[in-house]
């Protein structure tokens, strides 16, 4: 719920509230047109550091250091290719793939670890 509100937020914040990061109206639309995609990206962000936190309390630190490490270099490939993000909202999107990855690999992870014990209950 609180990823939510905070997605919520993120959003209304460059729609309602660009005039407190700039005067200039170009700039302002283009931070409008971000909203969505900012919106995506914190609650993508919540959802990772939930299932983030979910490994750290099982210790699970081998798989989060690699998985830390191959999504970082996987970043910073894309960012230093030809396919880097020319826009803001390209940028924003960029993040929100980002977060969107971790979410994923943390939450599989979590599945995963969450059957396996099951298993070995029964």
């Amino acid at each position: 719920v609180s990823g939510l509100v905070a997605a919520v937020l993120a959003a209304l914040l460059p729609l309602k509230g660009a005039h407190l990061f700039t005067a200039d109206l170009h700039v302002a639309a283009a931070l409008r047109q971000t909203a969505p995609v900012l919106a995506s990206c914190v609650a993508m962000h919540a959802i990772a550091l939930t299932c983030e936190g979910m490994l750290l309390a099982q210790r699970d630190l081998k798989f989060l250091s690699q998985s830390y490490v191959i999504t970082t270099i996987a970043t910073a490939a894309l960012l230093s290719s030809p396919y880097r993000p020319a826009t803001l909202s390209g940028a924003w999107g960029l993040l929100a793939l980002f977060q969107g990855v971790r979410a994923l690999q943390f939450a599989l992870r979590t599945f995963f670890i969450s059957n396996k014990r099951k298993k070995s209950l029964q």
